[in-house]
């Protein structure tokens, strides 16, 4: 099956009040796959168990994890590049930073 977008307007900024609308695509999501259906089509297609590949998502999992906490990004290659992004609450210009957090996005 094909992957299905729709056209979103991009927001409309200060200095850009007088200007035509852009767009952006943004996919559709057509479903999800769970570890459990992971694991069985990964073992369909080697000669690991299911118990085998389990442990190695365990262990990517925790490894993955531990590298993006450290600021890294870990590129798996075929998968793509996994990045930490951070979430912070509204912060104004004048507002100290030091009475805020941030947290890594789950």
């Amino acid at each position: 099956m094909a992957i299905l977008f729709d056209w979103y307007e991009n927001p409309k900024t200060k200095d850009k009040q007088g200007e035509e609308l852009t767009l952006h695509p943004r996919i559709k999501l057509n479903g999800s796959t769970t570890t459990d259906e992971l694991r069985r089509h990964i073992q369909e297609y080697c000669s690991l168990t299911e118990t085998d590949v389990l442990a190695v998502l365990d262990a990517l999992s925790h490894f993955v994890g531990r590298e993006l906490g450290e600021g890294r990004q870990v590129h798996l290659d075929g998968i793509g590049y996994f990045v930490p992004t951070l979430t912070c609450p509204l912060v104004l210009r004048n507002s100290s930073a030091a009475h805020f957090s941030l947290t890594l996005r789950q």
